[in-house]
């Protein structure tokens, strides 16, 4: 799916809108059965500009929430089949042979005072909106007569209702991943053994890394997380775990991660943890103070990540060409597993600039792999 993109106002929605469209459009064209490859256009603009395209195109003086232009008149809504004959040629792009489907605009000042009036998210709010133009894109209009207002009606429920029912999955595996990682703490405290004392809390430090991610789902209107209040939560915690009372330790961001689709999310997230808690028990290993820095470069579905920690260095790190993970060794199990097997990507440890440790993770998103 091709998706352009093209913003007319100059108001900070506070996510990304070109990502959640095309999650929200290609969960369209996969509820409706598209065959084919599409291209869609998406414009956001403001309450004049909009009122503007209904006085010209609709004969109404006013502004609304959203226009949808088709680009293809279907005998009936979402039906493909006449696509295939000669009438259909011309519906599609001589250059790229994606579907034309229409275009998309968007007043994103009417969708801000809607969210506040429904009383959810304006990135919720934007969601329906896309999804409601699409199937005005592919045929449906519930201003034809009462028949196709319901059709299209049922249809819009069935797009929310899926997206409620992967938001209550991902509530109610976050309750239950809480509820094990009680049960681990509850055994810590109970052992006497140190050894298994530690590794009982590792364990139960990832889980909660595993219910974050799940936690910032359930809040969602798809499956994609805005990703760096996510991460920005999960370090904070891993710090906390990981120091001792009299430590102090700053994590700074450089640039930001975005939009995270689900299947990403998770083990990006033990990877990153896996980092921290690596640096913190052991670069800052008898220091009251440190400093770790994560950068974040990311193009596309290219990712690169560095961070860096002013600890001691690899000199005191490095074990058989590899940093020693905090615990047993399963941290850097972990990172070079999700790293390198998920993501096809790479690990780089290197000494850092200064003194300290630097690690360089370069990767390619897995649901641009999937495509």
């Amino acid at each position: 799916m091709t998706l352009t993109f093209e913003n007319e106002q100059d108001f900070d929605l506070g996510f990304d809108p070109e990502e959640v469209a095309a999650a929200v459009i290609n969960g369209v064209l996969d509820q409706e059965a598209c065959p084919y490859e599409a291209e869609v256009e998406l414009i956001l603009t403001d309450p004049e500009n909009i009122r503007t395209m209904n006085r010209e195109h609709r004969n109404i003086d006013r502004e609304t929430d959203v226009l949808s232009f088709p680009m293809v008149d279907y005998p009936s809504p979402a039906s493909f089949d006449f696509l295939e004959t000669e009438e259909g040629d011309d519906c599609f792009n001589p250059d790229s042979g994606e579907l034309m489907l229409g275009d998309i605009v968007i007043s994103v000042a009417r969708a801000r005072a809607q969210a506040e009036e429904y009383g959810h998210s304006l990135r919720r709010e934007f969601a329906f909106l896309v999804a409601h133009s699409m199937l005005h894109l592919l045929g449906y209009d519930h201003e034809r007569g009462e028949d196709d207002t319901a059709r299209m009606r049922r249809r819009e429920k069935e797009l929310q209702t899926k997206d409620a029912t992967i938001s209550e999955i991902h509530h109610r595996v976050k309750n239950n991943l809480q509820a094990v990682s009680a049960l681990l703490r509850l055994q810590a405290r109970k052992t006497k053994s140190e050894e298994v004392k530690k590794e009982l809390k590792e364990a139960q430090r990832r889980v909660q890394t595993i219910a974050m991610v799940h936690e910032g789902l359930s809040q969602t209107a798809d499956e994609i997380v805005d990703y760096d209040k996510v991460i920005s939560n999960l370090l904070k915690m891993a710090v906390d775990l990981a120091t001792m009372r009299d430590q102090h330790i700053d994590v700074d961001f450089v640039g930001k991660f975005g939009m995270m689709p689900a299947q990403d999310a998770t083990p990006l997230s033990l990877v990153l943890t896996e980092l921290i808690t690596n640096s913190v028990g052991h670069g800052f290993e008898g220091r009251k103070e440190g400093h770790i820095t994560i950068s974040v470069g990311r193009g596309g579905n290219n990712l690169n990540v560095v961070v860096e920690d002013d600890g001691t260095g690899l000199a005191d790190e490095e074990h058989d060409g590899m940093a020693r993970s905090s615990g047993s060794g399963l941290g850097t199990q972990i990172i070079n597993t999700f790293v390198t097997n998920d993501f096809g990507g790479t690990v780089h440890w290197e000494p850092r600039r200064g003194g300290g440790t630097r690690v360089v993770l370069d990767m390619k998103l897995r649901a641009a792999q999937d495509n």
